[in-house]
């Protein structure tokens, strides 16, 4: 389902003036656009959260060839689709590499023992999340949260309704996954922290 075709969810006025409190914090204002994923049937050509991708037929699957403990067996395990959001629907999405316009998320459904190993895990504050490839700061492109708002406020509640984790998906100890790309140049490699 295209974005235009589904109601759309409509997050409620801030509670306070942030930026009057804070007004340091104006110089890091920044668009945003929060995603509210609910169950249903995407095609191959919706932006969705799981769900079939549009996928060439002639293309090797992603995947991942990182050790896994518990995995049915040894060598490389196929990814699971994420997400696939089409800037269509998603604004403000930065193009991909030679200006795509599809961003398509994998995740492995395994934790990762190995050299590569889990991402940053950041729990106390901002950690510098630099370009592999160039060394420059790079720029939060986005983030699955476990659930759509924290227990102990209702401001970020969807006027339009209230299930706290619709897509049933669970990051870590039911934190967040943060997905990085280099402003620079979008080919390089992403970069991920869970909190």
């Amino acid at each position: 389902m295209h974005a235009g075709d589904r109601p759309s969810r409509t997050t409620p006025p801030r509670p306070l003036d942030v930026e009057s409190l804070f007004p340091g914090l104006a110089a890091h204002r920044r668009a945003a656009t929060r995603l509210h994923p609910r169950p249903a049937a995407p095609g191959v050509h919706d932006s969705h959260v799981g769900g079939p991708l549009l996928w060439p037929a002639d293309d090797p699957w992603p995947i991942c060839t990182v050790p896994h403990r518990g995995a049915p067996g040894p060598g490389p395990l196929p990814l699971l689709a994420l997400a696939q959001l089409h800037a269509r629907d998603v604004p403000d999405l930065p193009a991909g590499p030679d200006g795509c316009d599809l961003l398509q998320v994998f995740w492995c459904p395994f934790d990762a023992h190995g050299p590569t190993g889990h991402g940053m895990y950041v729990l106390t504050g901002p950690g510098p999340m630099d370009c592999d490839a160039c060394t420059g700061a790079m720029d939060l492109l986005l983030t699955v949260a476990t659930d759509e708002w924290d227990t102990d406020s209702r401001s970020w509640i969807p006027q339009e309704d209230g299930p706290r984790n619709p897509t049933g998906v669970v990051v870590g100890n039911h934190g967040r996954l943060n997905i990085f790309a280099c402003p620079r140049n979008p080919a390089h490699p992403h970069r991920f922290s869970i909190q």
